[in-house]
Formats: C-alpha cells, structure tokens, sequence
C-alpha cells in the first residue's frame, strides 16, 4: 500500500503539478503570480492516507520583492475509518498584497481525530487517549511595511472548538486545572501584534539568508473569548548556500500564559517539527524546538535528497525540567521538485525518535 501511495504522490506531482501547466499574472513590476494545483495523496503512519484537492499561488521568480511570500491553500481532505473517528479537513489562505501593506485572511474548518497522551514534556506513550475535535478558524494579520524586509501589524483570532470523547468525560478524566478549562465547547477571540523579518532568496524554495516572525496575542472576555490567556509565538529560520547545497536552521519557541484551552497548549511532534514523534506526543504550557536541515541535490533531474536532525522541550516551569524532557529526532528525506525553476517540491521523509518511526508524504518542505 505504502509503495502504490508513493508512486501515485511521484506520477500526480510530476504530470499534474508542474509549471507547464501554471497560470500567470503579473501584479507590478515586482510581482508575478503563479496559480497552479493537482489531487494528492497525503500519508502519515500515524495517521494513514487522506485524499485531497490542494490549489497553490506562489510568487514566480521574484527574489527581488520586498513582500514576503504566502500561499494560498485550498485543500479538502477526507478519511474515514480511523479506530471509528472520521477526517474532514477544508483550510484556505487568501493574502493581499499592496506596495505598503499585506493583509492575510486564514479560513479553516476541520473535524479530525486527536490523540491525547497527558500534560507534560515526559508523558507515557501507553497512556493515550482518542478524542475528536471539531474547530471554526478565522486568523489572520494586516501588516505594514516599514522596510525592504520588514513589516509589522495588527493579528487576530476568532475560533469555535467543540470536542468529544472520553477525555472529555469529567467521570472518567480528571486533568490538572491549572492548564485545563475542562470545556467540551468553548469559543476564543483575541487580538494582538506581529512583526515579520525577511531577507530569504528566493521566497519559495530559500537558499539563503533570514527569517522572524513574533506575534502575541492577548485572548480576553471582553473580546468574547470564554478564557483569558495570552500566547506568544516565535519562528526564526537561517539557509545558509554552500555552492549547490543548502543548510537550513529553524529555532521554534511558543509560550502561552493563564488559564489556556487544550486545543492552545503547544504541540510537540508533526510532519514540520519534531518529525518522528506522533502528532501532538508532548504538551504543555511552553515549547523550545530546534532543527536543522541538510539538502542536496541528486544527479537525477527533479530530484533532492535531505537530512535532519531536531530537539524539543515541552514544560510548564522552567525549575522542572530534567534531561527526561529533552527528546531528538532525526531522519532523511526525498524530494521531487514540481516545479525546476521556483522549486516547488513533494516531499517523503522518514523520521525517527526513540519511540519508533514516523512517515509522511507532504508538499512543501518542513521550514
């Protein structure tokens, strides 16, 4: 099964996928859009197989645009027989761009199963629990630019989470209150500030240079939010080129502060971060992640090959904290670039960590 996903993620992205078939649309001098898209098969061993539809609109050839990239994603994802909880997944991207303001609408519905392992950066792996979790998402941020490569702003959040399950039976589950509303629905609304550093070349497949980003958000009752939390968020990155072959490095630090919903607490453990763990495997109250990423390209056309290696750190006090809460990962990966010239790639990587193997089948690199 896994080798006929494999072949099937290789033939759609190399016929379907590819800049042949793009459309074009030049917004300024500076900027030129790309549209193009393709059905795909996406595969995780944790979670098996989804099927989807997934548009992209990417920046074609513009290394000298002070606007930072974003995508636009359209995709639909549906599953079904996953231990008797169902998949549904629809998430859309829409940016805006102006020469002095870029604004970022995140549309998002997903029904999805969850798994829950405890609260804490040294949690059992035999102690997991199923649970569903249905989430309404509107983000986004209006930023302006105040340089070449930098722009701040206003973000918000506007979200409706409804889980169900055991774990949400307060006969059957008792969770630490100091980290739990204990609230099968809840609503959240929050608004705050982003600041946006980027210097990468190019914008889509970077081989060198930097980027930060930093956004808290403060969550409020006056706001219309059931809790009163705040989170903050932030994503450093650096490539460095080395003739054709590329280092890159990314540093993960999220925190969140009061009484935080479960559904905010920081994920240790996905197909960008931490890869090798099961999704979600470590959670609490703040996450440190660092990785780094070696890419090189193979003597056969569309083709790359990387290696990575990551450590985390889930904890709720910084005084708790003993080697047991530090977990690395590491793994290799394979790439088919879709696109030769803005490197547009499919990606299968195998990570492993002490708790076994993980493999995922994705688009788009992991940073």
């Amino acid at each position: 099964m896994k080798k006929i996903l494999v072949l099937m993620f290789i033939i759609m992205g190399k016929f379907a996928f590819c800049a042949e078939y793009a459309l074009f649309y030049p917004v300024h001098d500076s900027l030129t859009i790309g549209i193009t898209g393709v059905p795909y098969a996406s595969y995780t061993s944790e979670q098996g197989t989804s099927l989807g539809l997934s548009l992209l609109l990417y920046e074609k050839r513009s290394s000298t645009n002070p606007i930072p990239h974003q995508s636009f994603r359209f995709q639909i994802n549906g599953k079904s027989d996953f231990d008797q909880l169902h998949e549904l997944e629809f998430e859309g991207v829409v940016p805006w761009y102006h020469r002095n303001f870029q604004t970022i609408f995140l549309l998002s519905f997903k029904d999805i199963p969850k798994t829950f392992y405890g609260i804490g950066g040294n949690t059992s792996q035999h102690e997991k629990k199923k649970y569903q979790r249905e989430q309404y998402i509107f983000t986004g941020n209006h930023l302006k630019n105040i340089s070449a490569q930098s722009a701040w702003g206003l973000a918000w959040d506007f979200s409706k989470y409804q889980n169900s399950g055991d774990l949400f039976n307060p006969n059957l589950v008792s969770l630490s209150s100091a980290v739990w509303t204990g609230k099968v629905q809840y609503t959240t609304s929050g608004l705050g500030i982003a600041y946006l550093y980027n210097s990468r070349t190019p914008l889509i497949f970077p081989s060198r240079g930097h980027y930060y980003k930093q956004q808290v958000m403060f969550y409020h009752q006056k706001l219309g939010s059931d809790e009163n939390f705040v989170t903050l968020q932030q994503d450093y990155q650096y490539y460095f080129p080395l003739d054709q072959h590329i280092f890159a490095s990314q540093i993960i630090m999220n925190n969140t502060f009061f009484q935080v919903p479960l559904n905010y607490l920081p994920e240790q453990g996905n197909s960008s971060m931490l890869r090798g763990y099961a999704t979600g495997r470590f959670l609490d109250h703040h996450f440190l992640g660092v990785q780094t990423e070696y890419r090189s390209p193979l003597m056969i056309e569309r083709f790359s090959a990387v290696a990575f290696l990551a450590t985390g750190l889930s904890f709720y006090e910084p005084q708790n904290i003993t080697y047991h809460y530090f977990h690395v990962t590491g793994g290799l990966g394979l790439r088919i670039a879709l696109d030769r010239i803005d490197r547009i790639n499919a990606r299968i990587d195998i990570g492993f960590s002490q708790e076994g193997s993980q493999l995922y089948l994705k688009f788009g690199e992991a940073f």
